[in-house]
């Protein structure tokens, strides 16, 4: 288990290091001619990356049941390595890094590789054990997420060549690790490869969410956060270019604060506010901390300030544990799985949206007409003050643990129903 570890550790440090992300926004500038027009064809890009992941994750999901986790592990990992191997070979044309980017969601888009992660753990522990070894994995990711920046910071002389070189090195042995990695999943528990591909149809399971009130409302609230977040993550930086000159290690010491604010919040803070408050007002202190850190954004006139407010970020970061919590707390035993499986969808077509709408808002807003680029976080603040509204009206102070299946159930007894149906079918076709 000490080897296991040792090997699924590394993968996921090697996994989580990127960091050519921080010279990224400046390469893409260059390549597009400005900042406005690099924002709006990347918000493309990455949309068309993340419907395709919507698509595609459901799929991978099943194959990976069937087919055990290791060789999903090997094909996640070879398509995030493809486009830093396209950035080493074509550092100035950045038309191939643009085209694997895209096919990245084959691999179940951006950030597909978590739902191998957890999978991964819950093939290997009980359910009481699983959320200190998520927890662990995810522990990890923060680690890469500061030593990217690290890495640019440490090597002011490095040349943007160097910094691919240095990504294609992490994610080519993350490829290797990926092949060492022990299988998780035993043969006789995987799941025959006939019949059942119907049910990874990726919309399938939304049904679930009209089976409660409460799970429906926080799909609500993590639909209209994300779109917000994946939408500011994609003008953010030629935002700060264009407006405060921020160049490739202004942005690496934006992500090192970052990574330690939101080591900090979670290790730290979270088990301090949990003691005092519930999940619901953890989810609403996270929401009306990201509404300020917006507002901060819009307001900033000189850089400190900008650095001063990643310092707040991280409470931003308090949104997904209470909303992965509240969850857990109204789900069934059954329902488990489903219900996070139907969240993560629904945060992929947050995800995918997002880029792409806040990338429209920005072009109009930063054009030459209009010239008011901070307008796109006012914009995102409408979005994250209807995700508080929905919060404060809907969702309970407290919840209490799970109640009986039926609770939930008698809310929905025409989509019962149809479950019931397809429950029949399965078996017929069995």
């Amino acid at each position: 288990m000490t080897a296991r570890w040792a090997i699924f550790g590394a993968l996921i440090l090697c996994v989580s290091l990127s960091p050519e992300i921080i010279v990224l926004p400046e390469a893409k500038i260059r390549y597009f001619g400005n900042a406005t027009l690099a924002t709006e064809y990347s918000s493309y890009i990455d949309a068309s990356s993340n419907f395709l992941g919507v698509l595609t994750a459901p799929v991978l999901g099943r194959l990976s049941d069937t087919l055990g986790r290791k060789p999903l592990f090997i094909f996640a990992c070879m398509v995030i390595t493809a486009p830093s191997v396209c950035l080493l070979l074509s550092p100035v044309n950045l038309l191939p890094y643009l085209v694997c980017t895209v096919m990245r969601g084959f691999a179940g888009g951006p950030n597909g590789i978590f739902p191998l992660i957890t999978a991964y753990l819950a093939d290997l522990y009980p359910a009481e054990q699983r959320s200190k070894y998520f927890g662990w994995s995810f522990a990890i990711f923060s680690v890469g997420f500061i030593l990217s920046p690290l890495i640019t910071l440490f090597d002011r002389g490095a040349s943007n060549e160097t910094i691919f070189k240095v990504s294609v090195g992490f994610n080519v042995t993350s490829v290797l690790l990926a092949c060492f990695l022990p299988e998780s999943l035993a043969r006789p528990n995987r799941v025959p490869m006939k019949g059942g591909w119907r049910h990874v149809l990726p919309f399938r399971a939304l049904n679930k969410l009209f089976h409660c009130k409460v799970t429906l409302v926080l799909a609500s609230i993590s639909f209209f956060f994300t779109v917000c977040e994946n939408g500011i993550e994609t003008t953010i930086f030629y935002f700060l270019n264009d407006k405060l000159g921020f160049m490739e290690k202004d942005n690496a010491r934006l992500f090192l604060i970052l990574g330690i604010s939101s080591l900090f919040v979670q290790s730290i803070a979270l088990p301090v506010l949990l003691k005092f408050v519930s999940d619901s007002s953890v989810l609403r202190i996270g929401l009306v901390s990201y509404i300020f850190h917006l507002l901060f954004f819009a307001w900033a006139t000189v850089k400190w300030m900008v650095y001063a407010n990643m310092l707040l970020a991280g409470f931003t970061f308090l949104t997904f544990p209470a909303i992965n919590g509240l969850m857990s707390s109204v789900l069934s035993g059954k329902d488990q799985g489903v219900g996070f499986g139907t969240l993560a969808s629904v945060r992929g077509i947050a995800a995918a949206v997002g880029p792409l709408m806040f990338g429209s808002v920005y072009a109009v807003l930063g054009s030459d007409q209009v010239r008011s680029p901070e307008g796109v976080f006012y914009f995102g603040c409408s979005f994250v003050l209807l995700a508080l509204l929905l919060s404060c009206c809907w969702l309970p102070g407290a919840l209490l643990p799970p109640a009986s299946d039926e609770a939930c159930e008698r809310t929905a007894p025409l989509l019962l129903h149809l479950e019931s149906s397809l429950v029949c079918e399965d078996e017929v076709e069995g």
